[in-house]
C-alpha cells in the first residue's frame, strides 16, 4: 500500500517557513493545486501576496482572494492585543477559526501539510490543521521540520505537536535539521534550511513522477551538494542514524529507497551494489534503490528509473553535482523508542488509547472569565 495524490490538492503552509515551502512548491511542481497561507503573524502573509486584504478589528481571521491570484488564500489567525502569544495561545484562537479553516480545505481531496515544529506557530496551529483534516478524512501529508537541539525551549512542545500529527496523517515525513547539522557543523542554519526545503520539493516532485512512500512515518535525510556520491551516502546515513535507532538489533527502519540524482547518467552500475551493501550494513536490510537524472528546477526531465519500491526517498541537487538522500520508513509498531523524536515528549510511550484527554489539545485563550465570575456573583 503507497499513499496516493488525490486531485484537487490543497497545500496549506504554516507560518514563515511553511508558507514559503507551500507557495514554491505550488510554483514549481504542483501548479495546478491552490494554496492556503495560516499564520498569526501578518508578515507570513504578506510576503506571498500581491496585496493585504482589509479586516476588521473584530476579525479572527481574513481571506485574501485577490483576482490575480485566485489560487492563492491566506487565513490571519488574528491574537488580537497579544504581541508575542506562546503556542497555547496561537492554538486557542486558531481553534476559534476551525470553522472556517474546514470551509476552506472541505473541497479538496489531498492536504499537503507544511510546518516548521521549531516555530510556535506551527506547534500551535499544525496539529488544529491535520485534527480538522482527520475529523473530514481528508487524504493528508504531512512534512513537519524539528528543531535544532540547541533550541531547548522547543523540543518538548515539537515531540507533542509531532505525535498529534503524525496520528492524524494518512503519511508524514520528518525532517530533522539538528541531525543534518550535527553531521555538517560547518553548515549554517540557512544552509540547512536550504537543503532539506530542496529536498522537500524534491520529494513531491517524485510522487508526481510515479514513484510512491508508504503511508506511514518516514524520516527525510539528505547531503550536502559538492560531494561524490560514497560521501554523500555516509552523510545521508549519519543522519539517519542521528534520527533512528540504527543498532545491528533493532526493527525500527522498515524500509529505506535511496536516490541518486544527478545531472549526468554516467554512474558505473557497479556503484548501486556499493550503494545497497553499504546500507544494508546501517539498516538491516537490502535498501530498494531508485535510480533517476534530474535537472535541477526543470519541470520535463527525461528520467531513467528503476524502482523497487518500500518507501519513497528524495533530494534536489545542481546540474553539475550528484547526491544521495534517503527517505526511511519507520517501524510503527516497535517497542520503545525507534526515533529521537519519540523522546522529546517523555509521556509519549502511553498509548493514545491509554491517554484519557489525548484527542483535546492543549491551548490557552482569552475565556473571559472576569465576565463569567460576576454573573455567578450575580
Amino acid at each position: 500500500m503507497s499513499f496516493e495524490l488525490k486531485e484537487p490538492i490543497l497545500i496549506v503552509g504554516i507560518g514563515g517557513v511553511g508558507s514559503k515551502l507551500a507557495t514554491s512548491t505550488q510554483d514549481t511542481i504542483l501548479t495546478k493545486s491552490d494554496c492556503l497561507l495560516v499564520s498569526h503573524d501578518r508578515r507570513d502573509l504578506e510576503k506571498k501576496t500581491k496585496s493585504d486584504s482589509s479586516s476588521s478589528a473584530n476579525s479572527n481571521h481574513d481571506n485574501n482572494d485577490d483576482d490575480d491570484d485566485d489560487k492563492l488564500k491566506t487565513i490571519h489567525i488574528s491574537t488580537k492585543s497579544l504581541i508575542n502569544p506562546s503556542y497555547q495561545t496561537i492554538r486557542g484562537f486558531a481553534l476559534e477559526s476551525a470553522d472556517y479553516i474546514k470551509e476552506q480545505i472541505s473541497g479538496y481531496s489531498t492536504i499537503i501539510l507544511m510546518a516548521n515544529l521549531a516555530g510556535k506557530t506551527g506547534e500551535g496551529i499544525a496539529p488544529v490543521i491535520s485534527s480538522i483534516c482527520k475529523q473530514q478524512k481528508k487524504n493528508l501529508m504531512s512534512f513537519a521540520v524539528m528543531p535544532f537541539n540547541y533550541q531547548k525551549d522547543k523540543i518538548f512542545a515539537s515531540g507533542i505537536s509531532l505525535k498529534r500529527i503524525r496520528s492524524e496523517s494518512t503519511c508524514t515525513v520528518i525532517v530533522d535539521n539538528d541531525a543534518m547539522l550535527q553531521n555538517n557543523p560547518d553548515l549554517t542554519t540557512e544552509s540547512c534550511y536550504t537543503i532539506t526545503n530542496s529536498a522537500i520539493k524534491y520529494i513531491i516532485k517524485s510522487l508526481t513522477s510515479g514513484n510512491t512512500i508508504h503511508p506511514d512515518t518516514n524520516v527525510l535525510t539528505a547531503s550536502k551538494s559538492g560531494t561524490d556520491i560514497e560521501t554523500s551516502l555516509r552523510d545521508s546515513l549519519k543522519m539517519l542514524h542521528g534520527c533512528v535507532d540504527t543498532t545491528p538489533n533493532s526493527t525500527a527502519i522498515k524500509s529505506s529507497v535511496i536516490h541518486v540524482v544527478g545531472g549526468n547518467n554516467n554512474i558505473p552500475i557497479g556503484m548501486f551494489d556499493t550503494i545497497s551493501k553499504m546500507t544494508q550494513d546501517v539498516v538491516g536490510q537490502s535498501a530498494a534503490i531508485s535510480i533517476e537524472t534530474l535537472q535541477h528546477q526543470q519541470q520535463n526531465d527525461n528520467s531513467t528509473k528503476t524502482n523497487t519500491v518500500a518507501a519513497a526517498s528524495a533530494a534536489a541537487t545542481t546540474t553539475d553535482n550528484k547526491n544521495i538522500v534517503m527517505l526511511s520508513t519507520i517501524q510503527e509498531n516497535t517497542t520503545g523508542n525507534p526515533t529521537k523524536f519519540d523522546q522529546y515528549d517523555p509521556l509519549g510511550v502511553i498509548p493514545k488509547e491509554n491517554t484519557l484527554d489525548f484527542d483535546t489539545m492543549d491551548c490557552s485563550y482569552d475565556c473571559k472569565l472576569d465576565n463569567t465570575l460576576q454573573q455567578l456573583e450575580q
